[in-house]
């Protein structure tokens, strides 16, 4: 569907999977998922299907570890289906042990196939390693006997406390509407929803390891290889920092297509990139991913390391502020045209993680970017508290 006559919903409030402990996290981690697959109100996922057949208008509901909530899209004359599906979701999540039961089947059986894949037997160390093994750190790689422990009424129960109530729940709808319309439309279907609690997040305590931590994975006959950096810290959030972050993490990857390509052959794409939330207190993680060839790990590591040692000792040209600032000017000229940039720049300025001036004025802020800039994210990286390189290899 064209964008003109494209119209996107999401919904937020704070409280998700950390407000949980360890006897529900299974049901909590699948609830949204399972409600999905179970249908609402009278209706399966197949008579759902069925019945917006002709229809473009779609709704989802997720539970991540602080916020809970809503995305859905829909076409300007299909806006209507859409809330129904919401006020569905929200009052009326179905109850489907035949169905539920399929879904746990099925989940098992494709489980039991990642198990043999030396990739994924990776990612699960690295998170066993990064969480220090803490039995509440999210799931990477999802175990056959975790489904067991998914509980039905326990999932649903705990599906109707993060949304079925939307006490503190943030709407944001960005697309081609009458306002007239939309109001009438909110007054319908969302203004007489429940709304009791207050929407609170719970800060769980779990964190990262502290120091440094690398190591070594051994698995699989291919002659191939991942190096998987992570190094972590909380540092007060800003925009300022986020950008300074950012900037680090472009100028690192043009430096490692550039430079590192050219000099170690060996690479197979890669790069860094960085996330910086605001909840539970300010947490950065810059990652380092690259995927390459066996002989080339000590060398690319060593590259890696002297490269951010020298940007946080002795700073870095102006010529690559110069390249990350194009591109994000570029990129921004792109997405300001687009209906998902300003759904999600209004998600984030309701959370307090940017500004009005900042997503209007981004590109006087771009341009404000300096190699010091460059320099203080690499010191922030460089103090990180926690530092692994960890290292896939063939066996």
């Amino acid at each position: 569907c064209s964008s003109d006559l494209q119209i996107l919903f999401a919904g937020s409030r704070y409280g998700g999977l950390t407000n949980y402990g360890i006897k529900d996290k299974y049901s909590a981690e699948n609830a949204a998922s399972m409600v999905s697959s179970m249908g609402v109100g009278g209706f399966s996922p197949t008579d759902l299907k069925k019945t917006l057949a002709g229809k473009s208008a779609s709704l989802v509901p997720s539970i991540t570890n602080y916020t809970s909530g809503f995305s859905g899209s829909s076409t300007k004359k299909d806006i209507e289906t859409m809330f129904q599906l919401l006020y569905l979701y929200v009052n009326e999540p179905r109850k489907d042990t035949t169905l539920f039961k399929s879904v746990i089947q099925r989940g098992k059986a494709q489980v039991a196939m990642l198990g043999s894949n030396p990739q994924v037997a990776f990612i699960d160390t690295l998170y066993r390693v990064l969480y220090n093994g803490n039995a509440l750190a999210p799931t990477a790689v999802p175990k056959v006997a975790n489904f067991d422990k998914i509980d039905i009424d326990r999932s649903l129960a705990i599906y109707k406390e993060r949304l079925s109530d939307l006490g503190g729940m943030h709407i944001s709808i960005v697309g081609s509407f009458d306002e007239k319309e939309m109001v009438a439309l909110l007054e319908k279907y969302v203004a007489g929803m429940p709304a009791v609690t207050t929407a609170k997040f719970v800060d769980n305590k779990v964190r990262p390891f502290v120091g440094e931590n690398n190591f070594q994975f051994k698995k699989g006959k291919e002659e191939k290889s991942l190096i998987l950096g992570i190094m972590h810290g909380e540092v007060p959030y800003s925009e300022a920092t986020a950008l300074k972050l950012n900037g680090l993490s472009d100028a690192i990857n043009i430096i490692i297509t550039e430079e590192m390509r050219e000099k170690i052959q060996g690479i197979y794409g890669g790069g860094t990139n960085v996330s910086f939330s605001k909840i539970p207190n300010g947490e950065f993680q810059f990652v380092l991913q690259l995927p390459c060839g066996p002989a080339k790990v000590d060398t690319l590591i060593a590259a890696f390391r002297a490269e951010m040692k020298g940007i946080a000792e002795k700073g870095i040209s102006q010529s690559y502020v110069d390249k990350v600032k194009k591109a994000w000017i570029e990129k921004y000229k792109v997405d300001v045209k687009k209906n998902e940039y300003w759904l999600g720049a209004l998600q984030e300025i309701n959370r307090g993680e940017r500004t009005a001036d900042r997503v209007l004025n981004a590109e006087k802020y771009y341009n404000q970017l300096t190699p010091a800039h460059i320099k203080e994210a690499a010191l922030i990286v460089k103090n990180a508290k926690g530092k692994m390189i960890a290292v896939q290899m063939p066996e």
